[in-house]
């Protein structure tokens, strides 16, 4: 997974997308300091801002790549903005718009160093917004400066907006089925349950724990323990076609708050722990 820190901007997405290649353009560049980024494609999506001058504001995404910009099986990822950036291979831009379309910040992540740079001043000329489709042209004005790094942009584009996410339905306070499932699969993993590990745990895990030899197993399973939360409550969720997503709240392993979501996934008549998106909480 591909970790990205940004100068001025935090963004977490809070919208699921459709499995879909979605074709659309962009053109034109941007340098930061000696990189450049030249899109050829594009690909747009309402989010929501968790930064907090405007935490919860209805923000619109644009993402613009100089490789094509896939978005099969972001519908059920647990955060679609992540699972789209790792998909992205190299380089990458996302301008960031307000709900009324007016310029919020543009950001640039270069693969090469794994540079990232955000920046909040740009001048933004729309020639649509909406509903399916956002086409239009952002600019610099010019050479400007981010810190001591020089900084210019002239980017068209026209993306398709992807649609809203499906919606599930609800599994109630403690998650129902699944919720049980993965407060098993954590109880396991606190004790060292052989059986209940290869149960409830991600199929890759439960396979590679089913072939450890048995003079390796409890030393696999002391491994599992140091890492396992120290708490956790299902808070809950939402039931799809195949799959659950879980509010959960609790303690990791060094004791710190965290919360987030937990994807669980049904193999046959089993719930399984897919993966996870916490957060500390200070």
């Amino acid at each position: 997974m591909r970790h990205v820190g940004l100068l001025g901007l935090v963004l977490v997405v809070a919208w699921c997308l459709a499995p879909v290649a979605v074709a659309a353009e962009a053109s034109g560049s941007i340098t930061v300091g000696g990189d450049t980024v030249k899109p050829t494609s594009a690909v747009a999506m309402w989010n929501e801002s968790t930064a907090f001058i405007n935490k919860g504001a209805k923000i619109l995404q644009i993402y613009m790549a100089p490789s094509p910009i896939i978005t099969e099986g972001l519908d059920q990822a647990l955060d679609p903005d992540e699972s789209l950036r790792d998909g992205i291979p190299g380089d990458f831009v996302i301008l960031t718009l307000d709900d009324k379309g007016a310029f919020s910040m543009i950001y640039a992540y270069i693969d090469d160093g794994a540079k990232n740079y955000g920046f909040n001043e740009g001048t933004v000329e729309l020639e649509k917004m909406g509903p399916d489709v956002v086409s239009g042209w952002v600019s610099s004005g010019g050479k400007k400066s981010l810190g001591d790094t020089p900084i210019s942009f002239d980017l068209r584009f026209s993306a398709a907006i992807l649609p809203p996410p499906p919606k599930g339905t609800d599994l109630g306070k403690d998650g129902g089925t699944p919720g049980a499932a993965y407060l098993a699969y954590v109880e396991a993993l606190r004790n060292g349950d052989y059986a209940t590990l290869l149960k409830h745990a991600n199929s890759a895990y439960a396979e590679e724990l089913a072939g450890t030899p048995e003079e390796y197993r409890q030393y696999t399973l002391d491994t599992a323990k140091e890492s396992a939360p120290q708490e956790m409550a299902v808070t809950g969720g939402q039931l799809f076609d195949g799959y659950a997503f879980l509010t959960v709240a609790g303690k990791d392993w060094t004791g710190d708050k965290v919360e987030g979501k937990v994807k669980m996934v049904l193999d046959g008549d089993t719930w399984r722990y897919a993966t996870e998106d916490l957060e500390t909480v200070w």
